[in-house]
């Protein structure tokens, strides 16, 4: 019976967590709540301090998701998730330190996923660190090489799917996803669009020469000579 009792337990808690973390996104104090009283049952269940880390990052508590995360990172040093959340916390309260740190060891851990370089670099600006944020850019189009969602959509764009290209990236806000979508769009026939999304695919990521590259051949094309030389 024992066993029995333990084994519904733990499918209950599972179920608990998958259903928070489903209403995360539209209602993190809901999570927030299930993950509490999850964590006071046990306080060690790993996933729901990380579930409630996310849920006061999302709800602007920054200051207690750090907290909440940093204790969380130095138990769960090879979560990557764990270090995700906490960047991302500590970008958002402007506290580059912290997010520098998270976000150097999980650039080491997960080298070739582009989200976490170009957030580096974001913070590495931040403190004035305009080189580093320059090479972690760099660093970040590298890994989008390697990324099948851009690939497959880059192949339906070659392919003349410009529909499909485009509509394989309408989740995707990041710079090498963005720089796709705004060559698409100059395949469409959208030249403003294109220079548009590429003015902010820069704002983003100063450091992304090949979409600079791109910006000035357009800017070219429309015949925005002083802006193109600028």
């Amino acid at each position: 019976m024992q066993a029995g009792s333990t084994q519904t337990r733990k499918a209950d808690r599972a179920a608990a967590l998958a259903a928070a973390t489903a209403q995360l996104a539209s209602d993190p104090a809901v999570a927030l709540a299930t993950a509490e009283a999850l964590l006071a049952d046990d306080a060690d269940l790993l996933p729901a301090q990380l579930l409630a880390g996310q849920a006061l990052r999302l709800l602007g508590r920054l200051d207690a998701a750090i907290a909440r995360l940093s204790a969380l990172a130095e138990r769960a040093p090879a979560v990557p998730a764990v270090r995700w959340e906490l960047a991302q916390a500590a970008a958002a309260a402007g506290q580059p330190a912290i997010a520098i740190d998270a976000l150097e060891l999980l650039t080491r851990q997960l080298p070739a996923v582009p989200g976490g370089w170009f957030l580096l670099a974001s913070q590495y600006r931040a403190a004035g660190r305009t080189r580093d944020g320059w090479q972690a850019d760099l660093k970040g189009v590298n890994g989008a090489t390697q990324d099948p969602e851009l690939l497959q959509a880059a192949m339906a764009m070659n392919a003349g799917q410009l529909d499909d290209a485009a509509a394989r990236l309408t989740t995707r806000d990041d710079p090498p996803a963005a720089r796709l979508a705004a060559e698409i769009r100059w395949r469409q026939g959208d030249m403003p669009g294109a220079i548009k999304g590429l003015e902010q695919v820069l704002a983003q990521a100063p450091g992304y020469d090949m979409a600079r590259e791109f910006l000035i051949r357009l800017l070219v094309q429309s015949n925005r000579l002083p802006d193109a030389l600028a």
